[in-house]
């Protein structure tokens, strides 16, 4: 409750704690509700604990005791890493708005062929409803020569050649 009543810029939260959670669980609620980074302190020092801390997301972890140099540089590490953690997520949402909002098809894939992102003209023009995981590029993009209007690996375009797209309930498009 403190956090939400104060709204602070860094918590240091040990991770033991007296009542029904402890800090590991506590922090992670915390910043579930809020954009607070957690920096831990504790006694307990064992591998398992820093994999607990890992997956809680806290920004950092020292073990008591410690130097108040030590300290300072960790808060210092950690107000700056949020900081460019919020800046990169902002640019990012800034540019899924930008990517959304452009009325050509837009499909983002990874090395493998796998769908990443497809903005809303490009699911109406393929059909494809942006649901599943590791979806290939090549199962929802089918493409036809213009003379031959044999199927075209999507993946092995080099340059701008013009091909048919064969969208949603087989429609047509003149692609480049």
């Amino acid at each position: 409750r403190s956090a939400l009543i104060y709204n602070p810029d860094i918590i240091l939260m040990d991770i033991q704690l007296d009542g029904e959670m402890n800090g590991l669980e506590t922090a992670t609620k915390i910043t579930n509700i809020m954009n607070i980074p957690v920096i831990y302190l504790t006694a307990l020092s064992d591998k398992e604990m820093l994999e607990q801390a890992k997956l809680s997301e806290g920004y950092s972890f020292l073990v008591k005791p410690f130097e108040e140099a030590e300290l300072y540089f960790n808060i210092e590490m950690t107000l700056y890493k949020h900081k460019m953690k919020n800046r990169l997520e902002n640019k990012r949402k800034w540019l899924n708005t930008i990517l959304q909002s452009i009325e050509d098809g837009v499909i983002a894939t990874n090395k493998d062929g796998n769908i990443k992102f497809m903005n809303e003209s490009a699911m109406i023009l393929t059909g494809y409803n942006g649901r599943g995981t590791n979806v290939k590029l090549k199962d929802v993009v089918n493409l036809l020569d213009c003379e031959t209007r044999e199927k075209v690996d999507v993946m092995s375009l080099k340059g701008k050649e013009e091909k048919i797209l064969l969208g949603a309930n087989n429609k047509e498009y003149i692609t480049i």
